[in-house]
């Protein structure tokens, strides 16, 4: 069943890959439709993105994740670029910002131990994000960041954004690449 969703999600980016590369209206959850890039490569960290005037609550209540938790921030080492601009290269470690709560069913998570075929988007509305900071849940005594907008991507809206590669997918994503060159 795996193999055939991810068959699906490739033939689906294929399609995608066949369109314009420049970016389309904004949708309300800070996404575009249509890729900026498309890389292959690896999670390498994750911190999380959080609102620190709501992260410990009031009284006796302690608060929700969807309170303080405004997305996931994925570093995200690039071993291939299958289409990109002339600011994203091989090698390079770019961030990747997955909106909402983690817990969310929807919510995209990139694992470590696998590669992926990723479609981007630049983030766009980072006024939205103004006044959150960058943390590690699992040191929540180390310093928190500010968060800078300034490069830092999101992956495009649709079930094909991240695709993880394994020995089902590999031709599939072979053809997506001679297709993605031939624009």
């Amino acid at each position: 069943m795996n193999l055939i969703r991810s068959l699906l999600c490739l033939v689906a980016l294929m399609i995608s890959l066949t369109a314009s590369s420049h970016l389309v209206a904004q949708k309300s959850d800070g996404r575009a439709d249509k890729p900026l890039a498309v890389l292959i490569g690896q999670a390498t960290s994750t911190s999380s993105l959080v609102r620190p005037e709501k992260l410990y609550g009031t009284g006796k209540n302690l608060p929700q994740a969807s309170e303080y938790l405004v997305g996931t921030i994925f570093k995200f080492r690039i071993d291939e670029v299958v289409r990109g601009n002339k600011t994203i290269r091989s090698g390079q470690t770019i961030s990747v910002l997955i909106p909402g709560p983690r817990n969310v069913t929807h919510s995209v998570w990139l694992s470590a131990e696998r590669k992926y075929l990723i479609q981007l988007a630049c983030l766009v509305d980072a006024e939205k994000y103004k006044g959150t900071v960058v943390m590690g849940f699992a040191d929540p005594s180390a310093a928190k960041e500010p968060f800078d907008s300034d490069n830092v991507f999101t992956l495009i809206s649709g079930m094909d954004a991240a695709v993880p590669i394994n020995t089902g997918t590999k031709d599939l994503i072979k053809r997506i690449k001679r297709e993605a060159k031939k624009k």
